[in-house]
């Protein structure tokens, strides 16, 4: 069932190019997996071009074969473990699994070699901890070690620890992005979790709270996301006086 709308969701060029790196890496003993968004938006039969994988071992090793066999254009970041793969019809985003922990609240992650077990627990929420396996005697397997295939059907959002809001306060503002873009709840101690974290945003630099808003803003409805903001205490915390109000729907 999950394979066929893998095939389903993806272009033959995505698809041919995941098969592709999923060979390369079984000939490495690697470990790699398509993970995050694009597993959750095809499980919803949604759109989505974003193809991530996550390699338990070298990334950068197995993306500059990649686009040494497909002729693609290969960008790296040597300081994260990640590279992009860019061919003429398809970009791909290979990152080495790893395993994070947080100096202090607010603070970005320190990061380390891990799992893709490791990788998935660092996620936000459980419809973003999925993974699609992609050697080629497992393809299309699914890996979901925080039950996100029940939320998505029981239209969840749903954080994966108590201590997710204070270790990224950002993850509040997602919260209710995904919620009303995908017109799901918050789970009940998650909302419990929100509400009581709210002064959380404190510990989160303009900088990054700008960008959060700005997504909610690229979203089809970002009136349903600021309105819902303005219920749990979010605008308020970042700024006294911004207010989702019916004004802001109407424009």
């Amino acid at each position: 069932n999950v394979l066929a709308r893998l095939e389903k969701s993806l272009s033959p060029e995505s698809l041919n190019l995941i098969q592709r790196a999923g060979a390369m890496a079984a000939e490495r003993r690697l470990g790699i997996y398509l993970v995050g968004g694009v597993v959750r938006d095809i499980l919803l039969g949604r759109a989505n071009s974003d193809l991530d994988l996550v390699v338990e071992g070298n990334a950068i090793d197995l993306a500059e074969s990649l686009a040494g066999e497909l002729g693609g254009r290969l960008v790296v970041h040597h300081r994260f473990g990640t590279a992009k793969v860019r061919t003429k019809d398809v970009v791909i985003d290979l990152a080495m699994a790893r395993a994070e922990s947080y100096a202090h609240p607010g603070a970005l992650p320190t990061v380390h070699p891990g799992s893709i077990q490791d990788d998935l627990a660092r996620r936000d929420f459980t419809i973003n901890t999925m993974a699609l396996r992609l050697d080629p005697d497992n393809f299309g397997k699914l890996v979901d070690p925080f039950d996100g295939q029940r939320d998505l059907q029981d239209k969840l959002i749903r954080i994966l620890h108590d201590g997710s809001f204070i270790d990224d306060a950002t993850r509040m503002m997602r919260a209710i992005r995904y919620e009303q873009r995908f017109g799901f709840r918050l789970e009940d101690s998650t909302e419990n979790l929100l509400r009581r974290n709210v002064p959380m945003l404190r510990t989160i630099s303009g900088d990054r709270i700008r960008h959060e808003l700005e997504l909610i803003l690229k979203e089809e409805h970002p009136e349903k996301a600021l309105k819902r903001a303005g219920e749990l205490g979010l605008l308020e915390e970042v700024y006294p006086g911004l207010e989702g109000n019916g004004w802001v729907e109407d424009k």
